[in-house]
């Protein structure tokens, strides 16, 4: 293997990068161009090692079909030295190798094993099996090296789902982490769905994993790791969670959710050592940004709210709300609505899955679009309809 070469212009490395996306099919994927300078270099740099290693592998007479490695999975018990040759293979391969091997089932193998290893770590500290799922992810990351691959591995039943649970490792000094959230990322900027299957893989892994809420291991290992390329990739991940969604309303409550587990403080300690990785002070800038760029949306919404009024206090909106309603001649339609949510039993869990389902009704009602999270909508006309009718 070559040595690695000292990381040139940023000219010269966009460049090379917009050519490395022409190779892999990935050209009309706009959105990679936004990656960190960094993993655009390493992007380069590992395609290169990727040719050393094909021409290596044809040399030394031991490239394998698509039907030995998918047969050899599923007759031998894998091991971290089967697992370390299949990830250099796939790594090496073109689009034809990759799409045979997705035919012969070889996803869905990788999926099963890599679910069987997660099961196996649990409570333990085995080495072998941290070393082993980290190996399998690596295979995943070489598979979506293309688009085809990319939506093969997204749509092979449940994988986004298995490769998450990895996010419960607690070794964050292992690679495992670091592979994982660089897949998440690039799965959640793919259109017209990644962004809702990582929502559904996050919404999974609280579920199976006893989450205390949603993101917090995520928020947890941000605040716990120690070294800079894991802070950047799960800024990364962090920032393409809440900014590619189109709606403004699920951007600022994904971020609100984000802030109440405390991403606030994280946010305020790496801004500390920003100054000594460039990729991570870009990605909190673009935390920033788009934070402002909402928040200033957000604003326009309650411009014709009197000042004084402070609408993220509910003892001040309720006021406002009591008053406004009385001069409208409609306050008995808004004591009705504080009356029927008091009727909900909150504290049991059905009770405040209907609270969450009302505030996002009457959020719909209230600025005339869809709340579009996960797969379903409800669509205000037919509703309105439903009322006059």
């Amino acid at each position: 293997m070559s040595k690695a070469e000292q990381m040139p212009s940023e000219a010269e490395v966009n460049s090379l990068f917009e050519e490395l996306l022409e190779q892999l099919g990935m050209a009309k994927k706009r959105e990679m161009t936004k990656l960190p300078l960094q993993t655009k270099w390493k992007m380069i740099e590992s395609h290169k090692q990727n040719i050393l290693v094909k021409q290596m592998v044809q040399k030394n007479d031991v490239k394998k079909t698509p039907q030995f490695w998918v047969g050899k999975m599923k007759a031998e018990k894998p091991d971290l030295k089967m697992l370390s040759e299949l990830q250099l293979i796939l790594k090496s391969e073109n689009m034809e190798w990759l799409q045979k091997f997705a035919k012969l089932d070889g996803v869905h193998v990788l999926v099963t094993l890599l679910d069987n290893l997660q099961t196996k770590s649990i409570g333990n500290k085995d080495k072998e099996s941290r070393k082993m799922q980290n190996e399998c992810l690596k295979c995943f990351a070489n598979i979506m090296n293309n688009e085809i691959g990319l939506r093969t591995v997204m749509e092979a039943p449940n994988s986004v789902n298995v490769m998450i649970m990895s996010l419960a490792d607690s070794d964050l000094r292992s690679r495992t982490q670091l592979t994982l959230v660089k897949l998440l990322t690039v799965i959640c900027h793919i259109e017209p769905d990644g962004h809702r299957i990582v929502m559904d893989a996050v919404n999974h892994f609280a579920k199976k994993s006893n989450e205390k809420a949603r993101f917090s291991t995520m928020v947890e290992n941000l605040a716990k790791a120690t070294k800079n390329d894991l802070r950047v990739g799960l800024m990364a991940l962090i920032n393409a969670i809440i900014n590619v969604p189109k709606d403004l309303d699920l951007r600022v409550s994904l971020r609100k959710e984000l802030y109440n587990l405390g991403l606030k403080e994280s946010l305020k300690n790496l801004k500390k050592i920003q100054e000594e990785e460039p990729d991570l002070e870009t990605q909190i800038r673009i935390f920033e940004e788009e934070d402002e760029i909402d928040s200033q949306d957000i604003k326009k919404r309650y411009a014709h709210v009197p000042n004084g009024v402070n609408v993220d206090d509910p003892y001040s909106a309720y006021e406002f709300l009591h008053k406004a309603t009385k001069e409208s001649g409609v306050s008995a339609y808004f004591q009705q609505l504080i009356k029927d949510l008091t009727a909900l039993e909150l504290g049991k869990p059905e009770a405040n899955e209907r609270l969450v389902l009302a505030e996002r009704l009457v959020r719909q009602v209230a600025f005339q679009n869809k709340i579009t999270e996960g797969k379903q909508t409800i669509n205000l006309d037919d509703l309105l309809t439903a009322l006059k009718s």
